[in-house]
């Protein structure tokens, strides 16, 4: 949630009611304060007219230039120009901002009754600059000015916002350098301010969004499943107490979106994806003009979506979602620390893509915005090792389609740098692993080389030590692992590798529930590890054991097509071997399938791989019929 210079207002020292005869500076404050309450576009020319009236002001005060009154007019005149930064997000105003503001916190004296406002409006200002320029500097300073604030803010009723705006500079120099004693003050500071607000303060809306934000933060790097579920429902009910006419609700939404994608991807409730989806299209919907604001709506829009494409059969939600990322890039100056990360997105959303639907300029086209994104992401920058995997793995996929020996060699190259960088306790090592076994595999399928199919177990082995019993990924990693096993196990024929696949294929498949999406994909796993065991020792259990796998795969009807066809034809391979009598039943299973093959969308490869196995198994499928004097089922 943006920080907003709104949280410590001037009014503490305007009168009210509002008086008749004003001097032209107090006129101004009272403008301003009403201009910074409501900070919308349309008040642009308002305050466009009081920067000038207190330019006027300070030009004409004749007096010492330490005089209260002349450095409270460069004060405000500095609220000025950081508001109309806001509205216009043109960087001059934010650096007279903060020069204004200099003049006043250095040459004024720490008895005004103004200093700890001035303090916190020049760190908020440096913060302000931080987000926009990425100068490490500015946020060092913006964490002393927050701190200097609230030690001369004792008492006053604005200290939880100066506590909250202290939390939100450590909150973020922890995004940027990853010390995790920033983060942990961000949310004691964040905490303590939520805890001198009653029930009925009219902005604790906005102090609990600013908690919920650092909760999410450190859950993303720490992992503590007490983090995301408190940062949750703090956002919602910051939302719920935000008033609907509020110009800060796009940013309340985005951020409760944000916490209930981060919860889906810690639990795999498909409730919270949705939602996120839902939260996100909303604040697009409510975002500011202005360019950085909406682009952030954008791209948290189009985050979600790809999350719900775990769980959906939507195609267009690939489309859609790059070009929601496009545009979010598009919004964004050149050189705006946001860039790598909206780079990196755009990147993911082609290359998911290029895997649906084979388009070779996708792939190239992702390969080097992913580039762009590592390049200008700094080495010591906790985001690195996520723009590493994310280069790595659209190398591999084109790898997978064009066979270059140096793609899948950059790839594991990256993938090995980004586990390297991620410390054991970060939340996300086990999927770096994970990625890093798979890469190895890819690798394995050209090389032959037993040293990366080794290394391979050993990494998603590795994934799975590191990770909670209740990830939601477990399933698929040990389900990976199962594979794994199972193609070294076909390099030295191991029956020890052939049991433990299975024995990882059974955990996954337990672990899923029958309702899940991948519930189908993983009986055909367990299936076809059962027929490769028996390919090896001939053990007619095995071949019953996959027959039975393949066939419940394929007849369930609420699994994605793309998943019963193949599970069909491992049924119809494993009947057949042995004649079973579900061999024509296999048969038919499959055919009835095809109508429902979304062949939109298929890869380029699966379409062909499916148009040759159609012919094969209508040919089959008639011969079989014939054979057992069901001629009925021959002409059908």
């Amino acid at each position: 949630m943006k920080l907003a210079l709104r949280y410590i207002g001037l009014s503490d020292y305007l009168a009210n009611p509002r008086p008749e005869d004003k001097d032209p500076f107090t006129e101004a404050l009272y403008r301003l304060d009403e201009i910074r309450r409501r900070k919308n576009l349309e008040d642009l020319e308002d305050l466009e007219d009081v920067i000038s009236q207190l330019q006027l002001c300070a030009e004409r005060e004749e007096v010492p230039e330490v005089d209260p009154k002349r450095l409270s007019i460069l004060a405000n005149l500095g609220v000025g120009f950081h508001l109309r930064f806001d509205l216009l997000e043109n960087i001059g105003d934010l650096q007279h901002a903060i020069s204004q503001l200099r003049i006043a916190v250095n040459l004024g004296s720490n008895g005004h009754p103004g200093m700890h406002i001035w303090l916190f409006n020049l760190g908020s200002s440096l913060y302000s600059r931080f987000k926009h320029l990425g100068d490490d500097r500015d946020i060092d300073e913006a964490v002393e000015r927050f701190q200097a604030a609230v030690k001369l803010s004792t008492g006053h009723p604005h200290k939880a916002f100066q506590l909250s705006g202290l939390g939100l500079a450590l909150s973020t120099r922890f995004e940027h350098f990853g010390n995790a004693d920033d983060i942990n003050k961000a949310i004691e500071y964040q905490q303590a301010a939520s805890n001198l607000c009653p029930d009925d303060y009219p902005d604790r809306y906005q102090l609990l969004g600013l908690l919920g934000d650092s909760l999410r933060i450190r859950f993303e790097r720490f992992g503590d499943a007490d983090d995301i579920q408190r940062s949750a429902g703090l956002h919602q009910t910051a939302v719920k107490l935000y008033p609907d006419g509020d110009n800060c609700k796009c940013s309340c939404l985005v951020d409760l979106g944000s916490s209930l994608r981060a919860r889906f991807e810690r639990f795999g409730n498909i409730s919270d994806i949705d939602e996120a989806v839902e939260y996100h299209r909303a604040a697009v919907d409510l975002s500011r003009d202005t360019p950085i604001g909406k682009a952030w709506s954008l791209n948290n829009l189009g985050h979600s979506l790809s999350g719900k494409l775990q769980f959906s059969e939507n195609i267009e939600y690939i489309d859609t979602g790059v070009e929601l990322h496009q545009a979010a890039v598009d919004l964004c100056p050149d050189g705006h620390p946001f860039m790598p990360l909206f780079l990196g997105n755009l990147g993911t959303s082609l290359v998911s893509r290029f895997k649906r639907f084979g388009n070779v300029e996708d792939i190239h086209r992702a390969i080097e915005i992913h580039q762009i994104a590592v390049k200008t992401t700094p080495d010591a920058s906790p985001a690195t090792p996520g723009r590493l995997i994310r280069l790595g793995g659209a190398l591999q996929a084109r790898f997978e389609r064009f066979k270059s020996p140096q793609d899948i060699q950059k790839a594991v190259e990256l993938q090995q740098r980004a586990v390297d960088l991620s410390p054991d306790d970060h939340p996300r090592k086990p999927s770096h692993l994970h990625n890093l076994g798979t890469a190895l595999v890819a690798r394995y399928k050209h090389s032959k080389s037993i040293e990366d199919i080794d290394k391979a177990v050993d990494q998603y082995q590795a994934a799975l030590n590191l990770s909670p019993d209740d990830h939601p990924n477990k399933p698929r990693w040990m389900n990976n692992l199962g594979h794994a096993l199972q193609r070294r196990s076909l390099h030295f024929t191991d029956a020890e590798d052939f049991d433990k696949a299975i024995e990882q294929h059974k955990k996954a498949l337990d672990l899923t529930v029958s309702g899940h999406p991948e519930y189908s994909s993983r009986l055909f796993d367990l299936g076809t590890s059962f027929l490769t065991r028996y390919a090896q020792n001939s053990d007619m259990s095995d071949i019953e054991a996959a027959i039975e796998q393949c066939s419940a795969a394929a007849e369930i009807s609420t699994a994605s097509p793309s998943i019963r066809f193949p599970a069909a034809n491992g049924w119809i391979g494993a009947a057949a071997l042995i004649q079973h009598p579900s061999l024509l039943a296999a048969y038919e299973c499959a055919i009835s399938i095809i109508p429902h093959l979304a062949w939109l969308g298929l890869s380029i490869s699966n379409r062909h791989q499916h148009l040759t196995r159609i012919g094969s198994i209508a040919r089959d499928a008639a011969a079989k019929a014939i054979a057992l004097q069901q001629y009925d089922k021959a002409i059908e």
